[in-house]
């Protein structure tokens, strides 16, 4: 059974392990709560270039109203930035929002290498996609962390039915919610990049 973050339900979690796939440039990986922290660790200490901080949260509602047409699509995000961050200054941004990134429910986040070789990203229900254009390089990447490649991966996502869906909430730590840190990463250089 997979172990969930705070700020997502999955009503079949017991039909769930830690295990991933590969399709190219892409892993997708299925990570117990637990791990989410070692694993963003790893991958900003192994880089040597530069690195960005990438959070992706639910459009407001009112940006919703004017994105939306008539066609039924998925909900859009507000995309912001933190570019050209060493690894320390990673780690350091990392440390100090880790409880609130890895548990709130409705927020993506994630870090990439400024040279545009690899990016990973912690999605909703603990699904982790890492992207690269040097798969050999990070082929093996989780089993360094005892989560193995499968041919049948099933993500929460394969579980979901009308009488069974998922649930996402927001959560708080220390009174922030993820809506609080474009304002407080100003510090670190955060901007707004898009809406998607």
């Amino acid at each position: 059974m997979l172990e969930m973050v705070k700020g997502c339900y999955v009503p079949c979690a017991d039909k769930l392990k830690e295990e991933y796939m590969i399709d190219k440039c892409y892993i997708t990986a299925n990570v117990n709560a637990s791990k989410i922290e070692e694993i963003i660790q790893h991958f900003i200490i192994i880089q040597k270039e530069l690195i960005f901080f990438i959070l992706e949260l639910p459009a407001n509602a009112v940006a919703e109203e004017k994105i939306q047409t008539d066609k039924p699509v998925s909900l859009h995000r507000d995309v912001y930035y933190i570019d050209g961050l060493t690894n320390e200054q990673a780690l350091i941004l990392f440390m100090k929002y880790k409880e609130l990134l890895i548990n709130d429910g409705l927020c993506r986040f994630g870090f990439g290498v400024q040279d545009n070789s690899a990016e990973i990203m912690l999605n909703e229900y603990n699904i982790m996609t890492f992207w690269t254009n040097n798969m050999q390089k990070y082929s093996m990447f989780f089993d360094t962390h005892g989560i193995h490649i499968t041919d049948n991966y099933i993500s929460a996502w394969d579980t979901f039915s009308s009488d069974n869906p998922g649930q996402c909430k927001s959560v708080t730590v220390n009174d922030i919610s993820v809506y609080d840190l474009p304002e407080k990463l100003k510090e670190y250089g955060m901007y707004f990049a898009e809406t998607r």
